[in-house]
Parts: C-alpha cells; sequence; structure tokens
C-alpha cells in the first residue's frame, strides 16, 4: 500500500516541481497553466502528504509489530524533515508570507525544501523494485532542470 500511495504521491509532486523547467523546454498551454497554478499543485501535494502521514500513523497503531520493527532513526529523520518542508512550505505558499520573508529568503527556503523532498522521495520509490518507472521519470525531471538551468544561465 505505501510505495503505492508514495507513487501516486509523486506523480502529483512531479510536475509542481519542474513547473518553471517545463515551461521553458515545452512552452505551451498545458505547462503555461500548470505554471499559473502551481500553487494550488503544491497545495493539492500537501493535502496528499498529509493523507499519507494520517494513513502511515494509522497502520502504525493497527499494526505496530511488523510497521515500528522496520522504522530506523534515518527513516524518522529523512521522512520527519520531508514532511516538516512540506507543511511549512505549504503554510509558506502565499503572498504574504514572501513579503514577511523576503522574495530571495522565500525562494531559497522554498527551493531546498524542494530538492530535499524529491531526495527523500527518489531514495523511498528507488527501494521499491516494482517501481522501476517513477525513478525514471525523477530521474528525467531532474535532467530536464539542469537542462532548462543551463539554457537559462548561457
Amino acid at each position: 500500500m505505501l510505495p503505492f500511495s508514495s507513487g501516486r504521491i509523486c506523480i502529483v509532486r512531479s510536475p509542481g516541481r519542474a513547473t518553471s523547467s517545463l515551461q521553458r523546454l515545452l512552452p505551451n498551454e498545458g505547462t503555461l497553466w500548470l505554471l499559473h497554478n502551481r500553487r494550488q499543485v503544491g497545495l493539492l501535494f500537501a493535502w496528499s502528504q498529509l493523507l499519507h502521514l494520517l494513513a502511515l500513523v494509522a497502520l502504525g497503531q493497527w499494526y505496530p509489530e511488523p510497521f515500528l520493527v522496520h522504522l530506523s532513526a534515518v527513516t524518522l529523520t529523512g521522512g520527519g524533515l520531508a514532511y516538516f518542508f512540506t507543511f511549512a512550505m505549504a503554510a509558506t505558499s502565499n503572498d504574504r508570507a514572501v513579503r514577511w520573508l523576503g522574495p530571495a529568503r522565500w525562494r531559497r527556503f522554498h527551493q531546498v525544501g524542494s530538492w530535499w523532498i524529491w531526495i527523500i522521495f527518489a531514495q523511498t520509490i528507488t527501494l521499491a523494485a516494482w517501481f522501476v518507472w517513477l525513478p525514471l521519470i525523477s530521474a528525467a525531471l531532474l535532467r530536464m532542470q539542469s537542462a532548462s538551468y543551463a539554457w537559462q544561465h548561457r
């Protein structure tokens, strides 16, 4: 259940993470729509993560023996930090937070948070061997972002 849930969340997250890169590399109506609605896509991701976290808590409550045995400090720390970034980014996804933090600090915070979440997803999904296509999508999106960055700074 959890790898399937993580896969669906990754599908929601991927377009939001790569929106500006997609728009620069493939300018069309769909990528323009994503660019204009990326805040809503990010909030949809945060909502799906909240549901995922609640499912994890319920699973730990209902079946503590097999579930809690496989948890490690690394999993709790890495995943916990990803949840922190997700919810903090959702809470600061408004114009007031941008003014309060300043555009540069706000952008840096969201960039660091986004990369951390991306790394955790890539690591988590890669461990689920039957989800071979999701790491490939992740790698392709990361490559697309670096190509877009290189193109923008040439």
